[in-house]
């Protein structure tokens, strides 16, 4: 038996998706996310004060793209043959030519892996608490890759979550009023991302109606 429960099963969220049934998905953020990995990439910023940033070095780079799912098929759909689309891998590629500076460390480089594909990133529950129960991270809400946001929820999330279980186990206030008090704090985390990520995403959908590619 245990006393609590703390959700962190990641985007699979098994206590919103399959008990509390309290998931819901961002319409404003349907991105679709393409990525792989790469083997014999260049180093980034080499003769700058950055250069090697951050400071870790792996035997393969995940490099991805991320763009508005409407738009994505679209284009996977004009650039194709007939009635067929272009492929994953060459839609993936194409579209990595579009950020000149990253596509310069790729030089000499090789794609090690199929080309993978994700969408359904931006999600959110109505709670975050039950007593007793807490959700941490991805499994309670995320809101875009682009911004790795995953990253400081889960962070931001997973100390409230242990504060407030403690403050209840210690007495200092009923678990209801700690259930509460960190499902608002989970909340409050999630909606001060979305404004500034919808306004960058919305920005490059805008730059690119108005300058198109040739």
């Amino acid at each position: 038996m245990f006393d609590y429960i703390v959700d962190a099963s990641g985007r699979a969220g098994i206590l919103h998706t399959k008990y509390l049934k309290n998931r819901t998905y961002s319409k404003g953020l349907k991105n679709l996310a393409h990525w792989g990995y790469w083997t014999g990439t260049g180093s980034y910023g080499l003769g700058m004060e950055r250069t090697y940033s951050p400071f870790f070095e792996a035997l393969k780079a995940s490099i991805g793209i991320l763009m508005n799912q409407d738009i994505s098929i679209s284009r996977r759909q004009a650039a194709g043959k007939g009635d067929n689309c272009q492929s994953v891998r060459d839609f993936y590629l194409s579209s990595l030519s579009l950020a000149p500076n990253l596509f310069q460390l790729l030089e000499g480089s090789k794609l090690a892996t199929d080309v993978k594909s994700a969408t359904d990133y931006s999600y959110s529950s109505s709670s975050y608490a039950i007593p007793h129960a807490r959700t941490v991270g991805d499994a309670g809400c995320f809101i875009d890759p682009f911004f790795s946001s995953g990253v400081h929820l889960a962070l931001t999330g997973g100390v409230p979550a242990a504060a407030t279980i403690c403050a209840a186990i210690r007495g200092d206030c009923t678990e209801e009023t700690a259930a509460k008090w960190y499902s608002a704090k989970a909340a409050e985390a999630y909606t001060n991302q979305p404004q500034s990520i919808s306004t960058t995403c919305h920005c490059n959908q805008t730059f690119s109606t108005l300058f198109p590619r040739k």
